[in-house]
């Protein structure tokens, strides 16, 4: 809760729009706190405003509290940020064997686009398919050897393409979990 403190403080000091997102935001409406059985806390920014809490975050988190994303940790494997608190300890098993922050943390998501036209959005998802194979392999098989933070760069590349702004579609590529993230 208090790193949310903390992200609502940097969204509010610039400006920047940001809400509850899946069930941290399930959990506000219907429990007026938390999801008993949940174990994170999830924030989506529209891409614009998440490059721009990326931007200025860093300066203004207190010390012990660090933004993890592929820009800052060439081994992070996703397409989102993690805001971490340093002074503390979570190792998900899945991320072990990574040289990331092991950290209590708050998912921050960023929402993009969808193309409109039926061949473009056709083409758009043997594009992610393509890149996120290609990412699996990467992590499996040794992120160093086969470029991971090359193939993230490219893929998140890709799906900043497609403006919110001229969208009819958001999407959360960052935890991709099939067409329920849209």
């Amino acid at each position: 809760l208090d790193m949310v403190k903390e992200i609502d403080r940097v969204c509010k000091e610039n400006g920047i729009r940001y809400f509850l997102y899946r069930g941290t935001f399930l959990g506000a409406v219907r429990h007026q706190g938390f999801i008993p059985w949940d174990d994170d806390i999830d924030v989506a920014m529209k891409r614009e405003d998440y490059e721009r809490f990326l931007r200025e975050a860093p300066k203004l988190l207190p010390e012990h509290c660090a933004l993890q994303n592929l820009r800052t940790n060439p081994a992070f494997p996703l397409l989102m940020t993690k805001l971490v608190d340093l002074n503390t300890t979570l190792i998900e098993r899945i991320y072990l064997q990574l040289p990331i922050h092991h950290c209590i943390f708050v998912d921050i998501f960023p929402l993009d686009g969808y193309p409109e036209g039926k061949l473009e959005g056709w083409i758009f998802e043997r594009l992610k398919w393509t890149y996120n194979k290609l990412r699996c392999v990467a992590y499996r098989f040794g992120y160093r050897m086969f470029g991971l933070n090359r193939i993230m760069r490219s893929y998140e590349n890709l799906l900043k393409r497609y403006p919110c702004s001229c969208s009819a579609l958001l999407c959360n590529y960052g935890n991709w979990q099939g067409k329920l993230e849209y």
